[in-house]
């Protein structure tokens, strides 16, 4: 027994739209909840893009970046457009976008320590 291939093919536009669908994931609220957001963040010189969903809190950036270069996140402050972010808000509630440039200050836990140390007498 044969079977015929062209009785089983769709017209190219059909196909076509069968094919996008299969790609294409639907547009709805739960995809936009998984939409990952890349950041550039500046710190000791280097620019580094940092994946973050606009859900998470800005410590995440912070945490991020810490652990990569040995920074302490108890002691970071992250900028954008010359404000300081809260770090336990998300980053979509203090107005940071995809793309979006934030500077990341950070102090060793040894280096506050003996800034501290010197600062009382003795």
């Amino acid at each position: 027994m044969y079977y015929s291939v062209m009785s089983k093919c769709q017209p190219i536009t059909e196909g076509l739209t069968w094919a996008t669908e299969q790609v294409m994931p639907p547009s709805n609220v739960a995809f936009e909840a998984e939409r990952v957001w890349n950041v550039i963040v500046s710190f000791r010189g280097q620019q580094i893009i940092v994946p973050l969903q606009p859900e998470d809190p800005v410590s995440v950036c912070s945490e991020f970046i810490a652990d990569g270069f040995g920074a302490d996140p108890e002691f970071t402050k992250v900028l954008h457009r010359g404000r300081l972010l809260d770090l336990n808000v998300s980053v979509n509630e203090q107005g940071v976008r995809d793309g979006d440039k934030l500077l990341l200050l950070a102090s060793s836990s040894a280096e506050v320590f003996i800034k501290s140390f010197l600062n009382h007498d003795i």
